[in-house]
């Protein structure tokens, strides 16, 4: 009964695997466009580098560690760090708390998802 669980498990993670690259390749070429060819100067350049690389990001550790909690978790810290060098509130204090509080909401949500 448990090895049928995992073998379900199992296929619907293979599933969501091609539909998840196809978007963090999306994902990455929307970045790249941005990167490459808009102007930093503009709102709406800042907020789609932004998005996209949080979901290139995103897709791409969710599928690395097949976890999507834990591609949230390095996305949104990446992203983060990154605004805070670009106001330049970036040293090695805030990338060890914003570390050490990423940590402990994963070691948070892993002990209240097991109880």
């Amino acid at each position: 009964m448990i090895q049928a669980r995992k073998r379900r498990e199992l296929a619907k993670k293979r599933k969501n695997f091609f539909p998840a690259l196809i978007i963090a390749l999306v994902c990455w070429s929307i970045w790249l466009l941005v990167f490459f060819k808009l102007a930093p100067g503009s709102a709406l350049a800042f907020l789609v580098f932004y998005f996209s690389l949080l979901g290139s990001l995103f897709f791409s550790f969710s599928l690395i560690s097949g976890s999507s909690r834990h591609g949230l978790f390095i996305s949104g810290g990446i992203i983060a760090f990154l605004l805070l060098r670009q106001v330049d509130l970036a040293n090695y204090f805030n990338l060890v708390s914003l570390g050490v509080f990423l940590i402990a909401l994963e070691v948070y949500l892993f002990y209240r998802d097991k109880s």
